[in-house]
């Protein structure tokens, strides 16, 4: 049994899910999700019922020793809760944060996975699975349908702009390197070198700043009307363009990754995290362009 513990937004989600799925998949094992993190998280919902999936959860009782470790603990998780889930015949595994680790194949009995695993090189063997499984269940309304079909007709280019939760606090400016104008002004101009006509779509959890700060690319379409719990379909939209300039966010990051166009090129920020502790060496991959 492979067992994945949910925490963070859709993209954390994502990349949670699809390691845990690669990792049954190889050791033969049923996945189970584990979504206690949200039964007190009144900011970030359980989302991956949006897709495909593989829906097996975890029920442990919302006062169990375990859960309350779990869901309070600072990652990396410590001894207590380590000990506790080993009483239950369970062998917790750590994202150590710092890269794609292929130890993690090598591990046996029963799984329990606890980090963001953020490299496709956790399910780059499973891609087409993994595309299948966050297919969307339902169909996108008539207003995103439209963009879609707009999408599709031209050089669409799949700009994200991420702010709100990375400047929230004192905290996250220190972890998060907000990307700033001149990375996508350098994005953009790399993108007119190289392709004829782009026509620019931004998504942004501040779309009234992009409107008002994000000037050097015209024409353009800012997308604004999937706000909370309807963010999932400005994934979807992301999904059906050809060329990406993603932020240091997993939500852009699968925009981008699900993307079919066979010629797609997407620039991504060479540096994603301000604080040096948070590595991810592997989370580009290779195909993408640094800047």
């Amino acid at each position: 049994m492979i067992i994945v513990y949910l925490k963070g937004g859709l993209g954390n989600q994502m990349f949670q899910y699809a390691a845990g799925r690669a990792l049954a998949i190889m050791k033969n094992k049923k996945l189970l999700l584990d979504r206690g993190f949200y039964l007190n998280s009144p900011d970030r919902p359980y989302e991956l019922n949006v897709f495909d999936v593989q829906e097996d959860f975890l029920d442990l009782p919302s006062n169990s020793l375990i859960r309350l470790c779990l869901n309070n603990e600072l990652w990396p998780v410590r001894g207590l809760t380590k000990r506790l889930i080993a009483k239950c015949g369970v062998s917790t595994v750590v994202d150590s944060e710092f890269g794609f680790d292929p130890r993690i194949k090598e591990r046996k009995g029963i799984l329990y996975l606890i980090g963001y695993w953020q490299t496709e090189k956790y399910f780059d063997f499973i891609a087409d699975i993994i595309r299948d499984d966050f297919g969307f269940r339902k169909q996108p309304d008539p207003i995103n349908m439209e963009i879609i079909n707009h999408i599709k007709a031209c050089e669409s280019v799949c700009i994200h702009v991420r702010r709100g939760d990375y400047f929230a606090s004192a905290e996250n400016r220190a972890i998060y390197d907000c990307c700033g104008l001149d990375y996508y002004a350098r994005a953009i101009e790399k993108l007119k070198e190289r392709l004829e006509n782009p026509y620019w779509f931004v998504f942004s959890d501040d779309p009234h700043w992009v409107r008002n700060n994000l000037v050097c690319c015209e024409p353009k379409t800012v997308i604004m009307h999937n706000q909370n719990l309807q963010n999932f379909e400005d994934l979807r939209l992301m999904t059906y363009c050809k060329h990406f300039i993603i932020a240091n966010s997993s939500f852009s990051w699968w925009g981008a990754w699900l993307a079919d166009y066979s010629s797609k090129i997407v620039i991504a920020p060479k540096i994603w995290y301000a604080d040096d502790q948070f590595r991810s060496p592997d989370i580009v991959p290779e195909s993408w362009i640094r800047l």
